[in-house]
């Protein structure tokens, strides 16, 4: 049997990975409640909220959060009525809001810790 008459489609691979450009500033509209919370909160001292920090410039360790961002998160979630950290995941997550604020993916979920502990 010939194959000429058969058609040839474009293959997909949905497994592709894409590497395209991010605008942050469009992944929540302009009117989005947390931009309002982020630009209160760099008005604010928060300096207060640091406690003591290990992770200092010059020396080794990973970079902390800025405070700034976890308070912005949690008090997103409370103008939400959402009471949990994984309420607030799935909020944001849904409205690219974590993107848009730091420009990256962030689980707000604790590790699960083994029963008993």
């Amino acid at each position: 049997m010939e194959n000429k008459n058969l058609p040839r489609f474009e293959p997909i691979n949905r497994q592709q990975v894409v590497l395209e450009p991010l605008d942050v500033e469009q992944l929540i509209p302009s009117d989005h409640p947390a931009r309002n919370i982020w630009e209160m909160l760099g008005r604010m001292d928060l300096s207060g909220s640091l406690g003591e920090v290990k992770s200092v410039e010059g020396h080794a360790g990973r970079n902390l959060w800025e405070p700034r961002l976890l308070i912005a998160m949690w008090v997103y979630g409370y103008s939400r009525g959402l009471s949990s950290a994984r309420q607030l995941e799935q909020e944001c997550g849904e409205f690219g809001l974590v993107k848009a604020v730091v420009c990256r993916s962030a689980a707000l979920r604790t590790p699960s810790r083994p029963s008993g502990q």
